[in-house]
């Protein structure tokens, strides 16, 4: 019974909470002939609400809807509330087309500033959504050359022979200056002043400009160090602009190390171990320069090592500078290295330009592969490049929603370097010096299809032009980066797209468990035979945040030309990602 009773109170609790939220006043507008009424029925406007403030909204809305189209003089001359109902009497006046505006008390400079001449308004008249944009610019110009409380008007208003003039007021108000950058917040990330403002480009003195402002929300949501727990707030006092960032520092320093299972195939599948280790520092000496050393060793006698370095804002400019070497060791077949300088610059809104160079050198054991034969050489390839990237999503870390973008294209001269085959009759018919070019893609786009889902649709691709290349100049696809389910670095391609559907549940900020599929169409480097493969990739996984760090674990199989889906084909990676 008292079970029963309790559960009657807790309807009775959900019924009441609904009633509220049920539409409890109507609105009612009255027209001063049926021919107003037509007009207003194009406005599409609620007529249900839960309370008389929404009621005036609305009213508030339509009233703007009508001067934009030019019903100037439109108003609600009186509004009342009967009986759980909003009256208002509506006096919608003639439409004006256009309107005559004396522009002679703005600023000459202000008007130029925004593409408008004060001599174009004694000729010419305005419709009043032309006055609007006109405002518009006025208003974003003045609040990004120091006059955040700049105003616009109309003012000395008349209507004579159904025209409408006005003459356009413009007031500037005062003079403000950015003062001080305040980092607050319940564990406020920790940065030397001198760069965060170099960085955000606001100095102290400098004249407001709320764009700034606008900006340095963007670029701080790039920084993979820090969360941004809100808008940047500006407090003002007298002529100073004090711009407050609210802020969370994040871990994201990281060192792991991940051990994986695979079958070898060359040894009756009997399982193998193979590693890597990862050391990511971010915002070294809390001035926002990070340094990434990663190695791995995806097979026997194999083995590869990046390291990168990245400087922002050389010499106080946009422009971010970044340094990575690369070494490639795969068996006895060859070794790969290469430098690479870039330089980017920050377009604002999430985006920049890059500029690199890059070089690389292929080195072969033809004692051991007899290279020229197996389509290995040696290769020196000096390139220079340029690319895009983009990034507007919510999170670094853990992006529920928001697009990602790199794109770059890159050409240079290859050589090729006969050395212990000199005499090898294949040379002769090689071109030893031509041109190569280089372009890839990544784009992400992050769909939150839930309060916790979110769905990852992707596009890897790549293409390389030539008119020889050899397999250890090729991409390196397969495992856990691009096609999971195969072993890692699996295929040589020199062209490739990359199709990734991978769907995550949250269930806490760093915790999640998600499926995927991977689908690819490559063209695939068998010896000195180059055939077409579409390998597919589906597995799944979990990944939990624990004191210790993040322990991830995937589970995938995989199709192709030369592998079938089978239990004792599946890869398996699991690890603990220790982030300080």
């Amino acid at each position: 019974m008292r079970i029963l009773l309790s559960f009657l109170l807790y309807l009775s609790c959900i019924c009441a909470t609904q009633a509220q939220n049920l539409p409890n006043y109507s609105l009612q507008i009255h027209f001063a002939s049926p021919a107003e009424e037509k007009i207003i029925k194009k406005y599409a406007i609620e007529t249900k609400f839960t309370d008389t403030v929404e009621a005036k909204k609305t009213l508030k809305i339509l009233l703007e809807q009508l001067q934009y189209a030019g019903y100037l003089t439109a108003s609600f001359d009186s509004v009342w509330v009967e009986k759980k109902q909003v009256h208002a009497s509506l006096y919608l006046g003639k439409s004006y087309k256009f309107l005559q505006i004396d522009a002679s008390k703005v600023p000459p400079a202000m008007l130029q500033a925004v593409n408008f001449r004060a001599a174009n308004f004694q000729q010419k008249k305005l419709a009043y959504k032309e006055y609007l944009t006109l405002k518009n610019k006025l208003l974003n110009h003045a609040q990004n050359t120091g006059y955040p409380f700049a105003s616009v008007f109309l003012d000395s208003i008349s209507i004579e022979n159904a025209e409408f003039s006005a003459k356009l007021q413009y007031e500037k108000g005062t003079y403000i200056v950015f003062d001080s950058l305040l980092v607050v917040g319940k564990n406020p990330l920790k940065m030397n002043k001198k760069f965060l403002s170099d960085y955000l480009k606001l100095y102290r003195k400098q004249a407001f400009s709320q764009k700034k402002v606008d900006d340095a929300e963007k670029l701080l949501r790039t920084l993979p160090y820090l969360k941004l727990l809100s808008k940047p707030e500006v407090t003002f006092e007298r002529d100073r602009a004090f711009v407050l960032l609210n802020t969370e520092a994040l871990k994201v320093n990281q060192f792991d190390g991940i051990v994986g299972l695979l079958p070898n195939a060359g040894n009756n599948n009997q399982l193998q171990f193979t590693g890597q280790i990862n050391l990511k520092l971010y915002n070294l000496f809390q001035s926002g320069k990070n340094l990434q050393i990663a190695w791995q060793s995806p097979r026997t006698q194999s083995q590869m090592l990046n390291i990168a370095y990245e400087h922002p804002n050389l010499f106080k400019t946009r422009i971010d500078v970044a340094a990575k070497l690369h070494l490639n060791k795969r068996d006895t077949s060859f070794v790969n290295f290469s430098w690479h300088l870039q330089l980017s610059y920050w377009l604002g809104g999430g985006a920049k330009l890059l500029a690199f160079t890059e070089f690389l050198q292929t080195t072969t054991d033809s004692l051991q592969t007899n290279s020229i034969g197996n389509n290995f050489a040696d290769t020196q390839l000096q390139r220079y490049g340029l690319g895009f990237e983009f990034q507007n999503t919510d999170d670094m870390q853990t992006p529920r929603k928001g697009w990602q973008l790199k794109l770059t294209a890159s050409a240079g001269n290859k050589n090729i370097k006969p050395q212990w085959e000199v005499d090898n009759p294949i040379y002769k018919t090689l071109q030893l010096r031509s041109t190569q070019i280089q372009a890839n893609l990544v784009l992400s786009r992050f769909l939150q299809t839930g309060k916790n889902t979110t769905l990852l649709l992707q596009t890897q691709a790549g293409v390389l032009l030539n008119n020889r290349l050899f397999i250890n100049e090729l991409f390196q696809l397969g495992g856990i980066k691009n096609i999971r389910g195969f072993n890692e670095l699996a295929f040589y391609s020199p062209h490739y797209s990359i199709q990734t559907a991978e769907w995550r549940l949250y269930f806490e900020q760093n915790s999640s468990i998600f499926g995927f599929v991977d689908y690819g169409f490559m063209a695939v480097r068998l010896g000195t035979e180059t055939t077409l493969d579409t390998p597919l990739g589906l597995g799944g996984g979990f990944s939990f945040a624990t004191k210790a760090g993040i322990f991830s674990f995937v589970a995938a199989v995989g199709k192709s030309n030369t592998q079938n889906i089978g239990i004792n084909q599946t890869k398996i990676h699991f690890g603990l990602t220790t982030r300080f």
